[in-house]
């Protein structure tokens, strides 16, 4: 999928009037970065799911097996490297992700061969791969219009790196651009989208609240968040940090002294 088409797909999900809103971007990266509301999001990891029904079927079973979610991700890019040796490239430890954009081309994925190698470590897996897929669907278009500017050859050697480490990777995930990379926040969210539909939380959450018409908030630290996390966990494959993160964005599991402030949840 080439990215024209991943861009007509970003603005079929976005806004009533089907074009992206885009906001100055304090990092330089762009001159205006574009703007996505969670729903959106949520739209287009479950648009780029149905997209994959030839590699998971028409009834998709959770978890999504991490052999499936590379395929997946090998329709998008020109090359998946899941055992690079981030270290030794780029001389931090701590990355665990590497998206490398290239003009007139798929991106590249690298993905840190310390994940592969410690069995305990592949739900971090699972969520880093959503991750860089997430910059290839959403950042690779805005890239390329970009190169496209610049007039480059086409056999420049021109690119860009987008560089994740384990503490974007796993961040509060909040959209608040002004302290926050917003292209990592997209790429998280995308991430947590993906292997943890908004749907299929709510689905569990009806049940495990005995299905009430009206449904209640959960505190976070008591013994039914606990419970709730540790069987999202489970149920996608996805660490407990992951789970909670993605449990607090949906404002199903809140702080105690948040509750009377709270709106009904919808």
């Amino acid at each position: 999928m080439n990215s024209i088409v991943l861009l007509q797909l970003l603005e079929k999900v976005t806004h009533k009037e089907n074009q992206l809103k885009y906001h100055h971007d304090e990092t330089g990266r762009f001159p205006e970065k574009p703007y996505y509301e969670q729903k959106e999001l949520d739209i287009l990891a479950q648009k780029i799911t149905s997209d994959a029904a030839d590699i998971l079927g028409n009834k998709i079973l959770y978890p999504i097996s991490t052999d499936k979610l590379t395929v997946i991700i090998e329709k998008y890019v020109d090359d998946l490297d899941l055992y690079a040796n981030l270290q030794e490239e780029y001389g931090d430890k701590n990355i665990e992700g590497v998206t490398i954009f290239i003009p007139f081309k798929k991106p590249i994925i690298k993905i840190s061969e310390n994940l592969q190698n410690i069995q305990y470590k592949e739900n971090r897996l699972r969520t880093t791969l959503l991750h860089e897929l997430g910059h290839v669907v959403i950042h690779d278009p805005l890239w390329q219009r970009e190169f496209r500017k610049l007039q480059l050859p086409l056999d420049t050697t021109e690119q860009r790196i987008q560089i994740c480490k384990r503490k974007t990777l796993f961040s509060k995930n909040e959209p608040n651009y002004e302290n926050y990379d917003w292209m990592e926040w997209q790429a998280n969210y995308f991430a947590s989208a993906f292997l943890m539909p908004r749907t299929e939380i709510y689905k569990i959450y009806k049940e495990f609240t005995n299905n009430k018409t009206s449904l209640v908030y959960i505190v976070d630290g008591s013994e039914e968040a606990t419970m709730l996390i540790d069987f999202i966990s489970q149920k996608f494959q996805v660490s407990k940090e992951a789970a909670l993160i993605r449990l607090k964005i949906m404002k199903i599991l809140i702080n105690q002294q948040d509750l009377a402030t709270q709106p009904f949840l919808i």
